[in-house]
């Protein structure tokens, strides 16, 4: 899974009646390019992971199965990360670093 393809899911999970893909491209576009999550979609559909009906985009079955094995991953991988750091002090890295990315005029999205 690539990354733009994990946060194409997890955009979709928290939305379980679906998603609208153009309001989807527009909200994570920035993590890389647009055209990566469209490229992400496409792959995801071509995966059998979401389908799309008229603008809606949703999990398969296969989908939410292969959302759950990588939210669990992810979810292994934040404890390891988060070893010997209080959540305010990943706040408050979180929180300076978007303020950094938008003092030189970029849009950070993190949470």
């Amino acid at each position: 899974m690539t990354q733009p393809e994990w946060w194409l899911l997890h955009q979709i999970s928290l939305h379980p009646g679906g998603v609208a893909r153009n309001a989807t491209v527009e909200k994570i576009g920035h993590n890389d390019t647009p055209r990566a999550i469209v490229d992400a979609i496409e792959s995801a559909m071509s995966k059998g992971w979401i389908s799309a009906s008229t603008s809606m985009l949703t999990f398969t079955v296969a989908g939410a199965e292969q959302f759950t094995r990588a939210e669990t991953l992810q979810r292994e991988l934040q404890t390891e990360r988060m070893q010997g750091i209080t959540e305010d002090e990943f706040a408050t890295t979180i929180l300076v670093l978007q303020r950094t990315i938008e003092n030189v005029g970029g849009d950070a999205w993190h949470w």
